[in-house]
C-alpha cells in the first residue's frame, strides 16, 4: 500500500507537524527511523517499533563541529540553557512502562542522546514512586557529557486545562512530581486560560516575591510547600538554594523550571490567544493528533486503518490552526513544540540522526 509523504512523516516523528511548517531533511530523514509513537503512549524508545529496536535512546557521542569541549553549565536545567544559546532543545520518552525497573531504566537514560526526557503519563499510570526511582537512577547513572548532573526531565501529566475548579483540584499532581525533582510540566487540551494560570502561577509556584520577576496576577498564592530534600539533592542543590531557583523560566530569569501546553481541540483553539499569553509558560505544542479527532471527527479514521486519513482540504483546516498557534508562540516568546529548525521549532523529537544533523546546522557548542 502507498504511503504518501505526509502521512510517512507525521506517523514517524509522532508529534503534530502542520504542512505550512516544512519539516527539514533532517526532519524527513528521523521519519524513516524513529522508533518511538509519541510522548503520550506507553511504548517508549527501547520498545522495538518502526524498525527500531533496544538502545534507540543511546548516544553514539557524535558531536558537532562547533561544540566546546571545555563547556562548563551554566545551569541545572539544560533545556534553558540551550534555549538562551539559541539553539533547539531534542526530547525523547523516559520509556517507562508497567513492569520495567524505574531505577535501572533511569540509570540507562542517564546516558541518552536527547537534551531532554518527558516522561509520559497523560495516558498511562501515574505513579510517584516509579517517577521517583526513575530520577534517582537518572542522577546515579550521570552527569552528562554536557556536565549536567541529569538531562532535563518533565512530565506530561494526566490533568488536562479543562477549567480553573479543575486545574486547582489537580494542583497537588504538579506539586508532588516537582518535589520528586521534576524540571517542568507538559499539559494537554488547555481549553480555559485560566486554568494554566493555576497551574503556573499556584501549582508550580512557591509564594516568594522573587527578585528581578513580573508580578503575575496570582502574585503570592504559590501552593508549593517548604522543602523538596529530594528535588535539592537531584539538582545538585542546597535545600535553601533550590528555593531560589525552583521558578518559572522565562518568567523569572534564574527559574529552573519550565511548563508547557498543548492546543489541541476546538475549545482550547477558540481560547489561544489568551492561553498562550499566560506568564509562566515557556514551550507549547500544538496538537495535530488530538485537533484531526476534535475538528475532523470520527469520519476520518477508517475502522480498518491505524491512522487518520483526511482529505488535502481537510489537512488544510488543521494546518490553518498550526500556523495561528505558532504565530502566538513567536508573539509571546514561547519556544515552539514541533515543526523545523528552518521554521523556528525549539522543542523537537526524533532519532539520533536527525539530532546530529539538527545540532550541526544549529552551530551547537554545548556536548552532547
Amino acid at each position: 500500500m502507498e504511503i504518501k509523504k505526509r502521512d510517512f512523516l507525521t506517523a514517524g516523528l509522532g508529534i503534530g507537524l502542520s504542512a505550512g511548517l516544512a519539516p527539514s531533511a533532517a526532519i524527513a530523514q528521523q521519519a524513516a527511523v524513529a522508533g518511538s509513537r509519541g510522548i503520550g503512549g506507553l511504548p517508549g524508545p527501547e520498545v522495538p517499533l518502526g524498525g527500531i529496536g533496544w538502545g534507540a535512546w543511546q548516544n553514539s557521542g557524535k558531536q558537532p563541529s562547533s561544540v566546546d569541549m571545555n563547556y562548563k553549565p551554566r545551569r541545572v536545567n539544560k533545556a534553558i540553557e540551550l534555549w538562551e544559546d539559541g539553539v533547539p532543545v531534542y526530547f525523547t520518552n523516559s520509556g517507562m512502562r508497567p513492569g520495567l525497573n524505574a531505577y535501572e531504566q533511569g540509570r540507562k537514560m542517564a546516558k541518552t542522546y536527547a537534551d531532554m526526557i518527558i516522561h509520559s503519563v497523560e495516558h498511562g499510570p501515574l505513579d510517584f514512586t516509579v517517577f521517583a526511582d526513575f530520577m534517582c537512577g537518572l542522577k546515579d547513572g550521570g552527569p552528562t557529557r554536557s556536565g549536567h548532573l541529569l538531562p532535563c526531565v518533565i512530565v506530561q501529566v494526566p490533568c488536562i486545562g479543562l477549567d480553573e475548579q479543575y486545574a486547582r483540584a489537580n494542583s497537588w499532581i504538579v506539586t508532588n512530581l516537582l518535589d520528586l525533582g521534576a524540571m517542568g510540566m507538559h499539559f494537554g487540551h488547555m481549553r480555559d486560560p485560566m486554568a494554566l494560570e493555576v497551574y503556573c502561577q499556584m501549582a508550580a509556584r512557591y509564594s516568594f516575591d522573587y527578585p528581578d520577576t513580573p508580578k503575575v496576577p496570582r502574585q503570592g498564592m504559590g501552593l508549593r510547600g517548604q522543602s523538596a530534600p529530594l528535588a535539592a539533592s537531584l539538582w545538585g542543590v542546597s535545600d535553601n538554594k533550590y528555593l531560589h531557583v525552583a521558578d518559572l523560566w522565562p518568567l523569572n530569569p534564574r527559574g529552573e523550571i519550565i511548563m508547557g501546553c498543548s492546543i489541541a481541540d476546538t475549545f482550547a483553539d477558540a481560547n489561544m490567544a489568551k492561553t498562550l499569553a499566560i506568564k509562566g509558560l515557556a514551550f507549547a505544542e500544538w496538537g495535530h493528533n488530538n485537533q484531526t479527532q476534535s475538528v475532523l471527527g470520527l469520519g476520518v479514521y477508517p475502522e480498518d486503518q491505524d491512522r487518520a486519513r483526511p482529505t488535502p482540504e481537510q489537512n488544510a483546516t488543521l494546518d490553518a490552526i498550526g500556523e495561528k498557534v505558532h504565530a502566538l508562540c513567536r508573539k509571546n516568546n514561547v519556544k515552539f513544540m514541533g515543526g523545523s529548525i528552518q521554521d523556528g521549532g525549539m522543542l523537537l523529537s526524533g532519532s539520533e540522526a536527525a539530532a546530529i544533523a539538527g545540532r550541526e546546522m544549529a552551530k551547537r557548542k554545548m556536548p552532547v
